[in-house]
This record gives structure tokens, sequence and C-alpha cells, in this order.
């Protein structure tokens, strides 16, 4: 649907497959066109603006989320990539590389040569019998900068570029809070909360150690927010976020540096006092924790960028 802010008018714009969901979506700017993956198949659609017409491309994730589980399964790619020219990336959970050119005959293949379960440091023998690790990434992002892809390796959180004109994906650092450093996975996976900032500085809200507070139900995790500097090649941590009244911030999966230069995100920030409504269910990071979702507001991004 489109949304006129001056207006305030919704108008319905197209309806995609019946019982599927769009898991994912991103825009084509330059030609006005939208791309989606349906829930639960993994069906790449495209809707476009101009041309009010609805395409759907079939399957690129394989059977999807609803096949037979490890071994039909592929985790649907949560971040569709699209670079200046209108291609369209995506990534699937064994690490390959799809695209949509809309220049060739049979516009979604397979890139040859490129494999994101490369990307990671090697993981033990232990963590890969498992069978359901994901290789795909989790975030990615256009940098003009560099004018390359970066995002963020789904189970490990390794940050790696991805330059599709060079054909090359390269490890950079894990993109973990320092206890997590080192180690063959992380334990809390990765998160949505990434974006490519000013000063060519990336901005990570990632989920990190508890901290346990006497007196307060103990958490899975907290709240950290991490900047790795691309110029310089610094990461840092910047530490677990709690709110002005002391209260531990435990989840989130979005960032946003607002016009006032704030840092924003929508979090779930536990509740303390027992005259505060908390939400009655939520993801297992919350499980026997009470919480509410507000939306956070941090310090200015250059109190954290040098």
């Amino acid at each position: 649907m489109s949304y006129d802010l001056k207006t305030g008018k919704f108008t319905d714009l197209a309806r995609v497959i019946p019982s599927e969901g769009i898991m994912t979506m991103n825009m084509d700017t330059k030609n006005e066109i939208l791309y989606g993956l349906t829930w639960p198949s993994g069906l790449l659609v495209s809707y476009d603006i101009r041309r009010d017409e609805l395409c759907a491309w079939g399957a690129v994730q394989g059977r999807g989320e609803w096949g037979h589980h490890p071994w039909e399964w592929d985790v649907i790619c949560r971040t569709l990539a699209i670079d200046p020219e209108g291609n369209v990336y995506g990534s699937t959970m064994d690490g390959m590389i799809w695209q949509y050119d809309r220049t060739r005959t049979r516009r979604v293949h397979y890139i040859d040569g490129l494999d994101l379960s490369r990307v990671p440091p090697i993981q033990s023998a232990e963590e890969e019998l498992k069978r359901d690790f994901y290789h795909s990434w989790r975030v990615i992002r256009w940098n003009p900068n560099t004018n390359s892809f970066w995002g963020i390796h789904f189970e490990t959180t390794t940050l790696f570029e991805f330059v599709p004109s060079a054909n090359v994906l390269r490890a950079v650092t894990e993109l973990r809070p320092k206890a997590y450093q080192g180690m063959l996975r992380n334990p809390e996976k990765s998160q949505l909360g990434f974006m490519i900032g000013p000063r060519n500085t990336i901005f990570y809200l990632a989920h990190g150690p508890a901290v346990m507070v006497q007196g307060r139900h103990p958490l899975q995790s907290n709240l950290y927010l991490l900047t790795y500097q691309i110029d310089k090649a610094r990461l840092t941590d910047h530490g677990p976020i709690f709110s002005e009244d002391d209260r531990r911030v435990f989840f989130a999966e979005s960032i946003a540096i607002g016009p006032d230069d704030h840092i924003y995100t929508v979090a779930w920030v536990e509740v303390t006092n027992a005259k505060q409504k908390a939400a009655p269910f939520g993801p297992e990071e919350t499980v026997n924790a009470g919480y509410q979702i507000l939306l956070a507001r941090l310090p200015k991004w250059h109190t954290f960028v040098e």
C-alpha cells in the first residue's frame, strides 16, 4: 500500500499470492520498483509503481520455510540488497548469493564463485554438524562511499563487504560485544538494527551478555551499541544500554538517526515498577521478563564517533 503524508490517504496497490505474506521488502528508487520475498515459500515478487504491474519470479530460497527441516529447509533472506543500477541480491541458508537482473532473459541466477559460508572464520565440527547453521546474511546495506555492500553474517555476526562489480566477498571483523569476541559462534546471533551512518561509520545494536542487577529478574541478554569506522578500520563497543531511570534495554531490531542527530530504536525495556503495564508475550529473549516496547532515543551519533 501507499500512504500520502499530506492527505493521510492509504491506497491499495497490489495483493501477492494467496497464503503468502511479505517477509522483507526493498525499493529500487531509481526505477520505482518494489521487490519483496514471500513467506513461507520464499517467492520473489516485484511491483512496478509506474506501470501498476505485479510480477512473481518464482522461488529463490528452495522450498523456503515450509520444507522438511533441516534437509529441505531454507531460512528466507531477511534483507534484499539493491545496487544503484537496480540489480537485486539475496542469499540462501547455505551461503549462495542470487541476483535478479532486469536486463537478462532469465532474470534470476546464482553468482558463481561467491559463497557466504567462506566469509566467517571456519566453524568447529560441533557447530557444522548441527546442520542448522545459517550462512545467509542477516542484514545488508549499500554504501555509496565504497561503492559496495556491507552486511553481517547471520550466525557469526561477521561484518563483510560485498563488491558486485568485482565479484568479491571479504570478511572484515566480528561485529560483536567484547565478551563474545573470538567465539566460534555468536551466542545471540545477529540483529537487524544495522545502518551506515555519517563519517562512513556503521552503527549496530547488538545483543550481548546480560547485566545482572540485584533484586531484579535475570535477563538473557542486554542491548549494546557498536560502531565500526570503515575509514579507520576501528570497532568500538560502547557498552550496554540503560534508560534514564536505570532500566535495562534488552531487545531491538531497528536503528535510525533522526534529523536531530539522535540515534533511535524501537526497543524492549524491562518493567521494574509493578504499576507499569507489561507486554504478555514476545520473542525468546523475553521469556520470564516483564517489558514494554518503547521508542528509545540514544545520544547524538557524533558522541560515539571520533
